[in-house]
């Protein structure tokens, strides 16, 4: 899990230094889709284990993990000292990405929520309208 946490500063701290390079940036907003594509994946996936036991950790941890991923996502957009830029670009990706683990548990719902609400308050009202009416959700 430790690692896991690494890795999230890893992509944070390139992201924190993308306020000029488009390529930076959508190089490291691709980074962290993938991140949390991969820790959204280990929660669903970890309901394949066969043993009971092994099947409630699993998904303990599992769930643990996305709600460190989705409080330490929240913390990062939330930093007064977070360019604009980063926050516009991941607009277009975390409600998305975000919304797939409003289903898995009460916590996660709660702090998907609070990550969307401040997505919204910090973002175009109208660009925020079109990210969230243009979801696929099939």
């Amino acid at each position: 899990m430790e690692l896991l946490m690494v890795n999230l500063e890893g992509i944070f701290n390139s992201l924190s230094q993308c306020s000029t390079g488009i390529e930076t940036l959508e190089t490291s907003v691709s980074e962290l889709v993938e991140f949390i594509d991969y820790v959204h994946n280990n929660t669903i996936l970890q309901e394949s284990v066969v043993e009971e036991k092994q099947q409630q950790l699993a998904n303990q941890v599992s769930k643990e993990n996305a709600l460190k991923t989705l409080n330490h996502l929240l913390a990062f957009i939330s930093s007064p000292s977070l360019n604009q830029v980063v926050v516009d670009a991941l607009s277009f990706v975390l409600p998305k990405l975000v919304f797939r683990f409003l289903s898995v548990s009460k916590e996660l719902f709660q702090i998907g929520e609070r990550i969307l609400d401040r997505l919204i308050s910090t973002c175009s009202p109208r660009d925020m309208l079109t990210v969230i009416c243009n979801f696929n959700l099939y």
